[in-house]
């Protein structure tokens, strides 16, 4: 399965949006089906590493089932409807990177996808 999810700290309530591709959720982890190991994140936040390393955060899945051609713009959309510009949010930069990319290619955020 595709997903677009949000970690989220039970401590500080900062989070981390992000998708998967080929995947499954597990007992509140995700799975990657490609190599057989857990995934988290693909953030370099050493913040937000210590928050996995002392098992503080929380996954909450936004969407499931995500057709492939529009799970970066999915993740889009729920980055933007969480803030992604809020220091509450763990990937500032790559949201913004995001960003970019639609801008560039000239993409609208879709709610109602």
């Amino acid at each position: 399965m595709n997903i677009v999810y949000m970690f989220q700290s039970r401590v500080t309530g900062k989070y981390y949006i992000g998708s998967k591709t080929e995947c499954t959720v597990i007992d509140g982890k995700i799975l990657d089906n490609k190599n057989g190991k857990f995934y988290y994140t693909s953030s370099k936040s050493a913040e937000l590493k210590e928050e996995f390393r002392l098992g503080t955060m929380n996954l909450i899945v936004l969407e499931e089932n995500i057709n492939r051609d529009i799970l970066l713009e999915r993740e889009g959309y729920w980055q933007k409807h969480y803030n992604w510009e809020s220091n509450d949010c763990y990937n500032r930069c790559d949201a913004s990177e995001l960003y970019t990319f639609f801008k560039k290619n000239k993409t609208e955020y879709k709610s109602d996808i």
